[in-house]
């Protein structure tokens, strides 16, 4: 009896063991400190050089020089030949770059490293997940294999949780350097409501970058979510006393406090970030937001005085966003309101006049580029949920727009394509189709506070993948019988008239 109580005590003991080494497999997980090749930033620096130099006059065969020359000093660096890759993309030289590296993994197709790159710059979900696998496949310790296979799996259609995690920690015990999959692994916790979990990975997120605000940010809105506002502000208190005048961490301490409504305390914070940014005109706008929350328009619209003094230049925010009501309705802003609108007359006048010198040649350039291919069919929802099918709009010349409110190019982008809506909106169908956006609650705000009127779609990775989008934003013009006639990747200035252009040749 006494063996058989013995065997059960150590029966249980183990099923203990085996419950806490499964339970606590996190606690195991350790971090390092993240280095950045060298070369990356020298790189840059070369780059921007050289840019700064020539400006819009740049030669991208000079750049490809540059960029090539330091790519030729550590040929092996995964991470180095990513930054190379990001500059393609950065100068809209996505096909070149593709077609470089299809030719480079078709003569060495047995290089985990070159299944990996060429699968990062490809359109179609089902490949890359194929080439991320053969990349593991071909070499198990390859960390960018891991990496991306696990954020990969998570994406549409294969939404993959499980395996994401897996891989991604795979990643980690190859390398635990790199912020990403502490990053994401918290994040995917954090969607399932484990918190405590998502904070354990949070905290090693901090470690491999203890003085970049962006690793310690996921912490912060956690904890927020938490409802744990004071553990958040003595996270920010502790990072300021070794890492003072950083923009985002003024920006974190403002939302703190806004998101409790302890406007009073948020506005020296908002005031140090029009200080600090290169380019204040969120933070002006945030703090004119504020005023008014506090019923105190008179000190927004000095705000704004001031911001114009500065080179404060986003008028449509001023003139349409609902939270600046009480400043709109004061009055001294009658007056402003009319330089406002002078200024935005003068810009056009000036932009009308510089688009004069060449436009026969653009006008030439946009017959060569037009093209001729069917449209994927799509089924979407619209902002009233509304559903709206592709293949059911023939008939009509459709614009499609892929954009995200993150997207910096896609907000300089949609005042042209607002300008194009308001002249020929009865002519044609025009849709902004958002994509890659994490959280969709952001649309409906970001195109009320603007006062953007076009309708949006809330679209897929799938979608953008079907359409061979590989950056945003990028625009489609589908003529009457279905087909692509143009396409553009990237902000382009003049994408009003282009537009139009194209409508009246697609309308003859």
């Amino acid at each position: 009896m006494k063996s058989l109580y013995l065997i059960m005590l150590s029966a249980l003991a183990a099923l203990l063991i085996v419950s806490c080494s499964t339970s606590d497999n996190d606690d195991k997980i350790t971090a390092s400190l993240f280095v950045e090749n060298k070369l990356i930033a020298e790189c840059d620096s070369a780059v921007n050089a050289y840019m700064a130099e020539h400006g819009e006059d740049y030669d991208f065969a000079q750049v490809a020089a540059i960029i090539d020359s330091y790519a030729a000093k550590d040929p092996n660096s995964t991470s180095l030949m990513r930054y190379i890759q990001d500059n393609y993309f950065g100068f809209d030289k996505s096909d070149e770059l593709t077609k470089l590296y299809k030719s480079r993994y078709e003569a060495d197709s047995n290089s985990a490293m070159l299944s990996y790159l060429y699968g990062r710059i490809i359109s179609g979900r089902e490949e890359q997940l194929r080439l991320f696998r053969r990349a593991t496949d071909l070499d198990s310790n390859y960390y960018w294999g891991w990496y991306a296979l696990g954020v990969t799996v998570i994406d549409e259609p294969f939404s993959d949780t499980t395996e994401s995690i897996e891989s991604l920690r795979k990643a980690i015990a190859i390398d635990n350097s790199q912020p990403a999959p502490f990053r994401q692994i918290g994040s995917i916790v954090e969607a399932r409501g484990q918190y405590d979990k998502a904070l354990t990975f949070y905290n090693l997120l901090t470690q491999t970058e203890p003085d970049n605000m962006r690793s310690l940010s996921p912490k912060i809105s956690l904890l927020k979510k938490m409802g744990r506002f004071e553990d958040a502000e003595s996270c920010l208190i502790a990072f300021a006393e070794k890492y003072p005048d950083d923009y985002s961490l003024e920006n974190e301490y403002a939302e703190l406090y806004l998101d409790q409504d302890r406007f009073q305390d948020a506005i020296p914070h908002l005031t140090r970030m029009t200080d600090l940014a290169s380019n204040p005109n969120t933070a002006f706008h945030k703090l004119m937001v504020t005023f008014c929350k506090m019923k105190q328009p008179d000190l927004a619209y000095s705000v704004l005085q001031e911001a114009m003094s500065k080179g404060f230049d986003d008028y449509r925010l001023v003139l349409h966003d609902p939270q600046l009501d009480q400043l709109r309705a004061f009055d001294g802003f009658a007056e402003m309101r009319t330089s406002i609108e002078a200024t935005q007359d003068s810009i056009r006048n000036a932009t009308e006049a510089e688009r004069k010198k060449d436009r026969e040649e653009r006008r030439k350039t946009l017959a060569e580029e037009m093209i001729n291919r069917p449209a994927p069919d799509f089924t979407l929802t619209d902002l009233h949920g509304n559903s709206v099918n592709l293949s059911e709009l023939r008939g009509n010349v459709v614009v499609l727009d892929f954009w995200a409110t993150w997207c910096g190019p896609c907000r300089l982008t949609m005042p042209l394509l607002q300008t194009f809506h308001d002249a020929r909106h009865n002519d044609m169908k025009y849709y902004a189709v958002n994509v890659w956006q994490a959280d969709t609650s952001l649309v409906r705000p970001f195109l009320s506070k603007y006062g953007y009127s076009f309708n949006n779609l809330f679209g897929s990775a799938e979608t953008a993948s079907d359409f061979g989008v590989k950056g945003i934003p990028t625009l489609f013009a589908v003529g009457r019988d279905g087909n692509i006639r143009y396409e553009h990747s990237g902000y382009r200035p003049d994408m009003d008239e282009i537009l139009s252009w194209l409508l009246n040749d697609l309308t003859k």
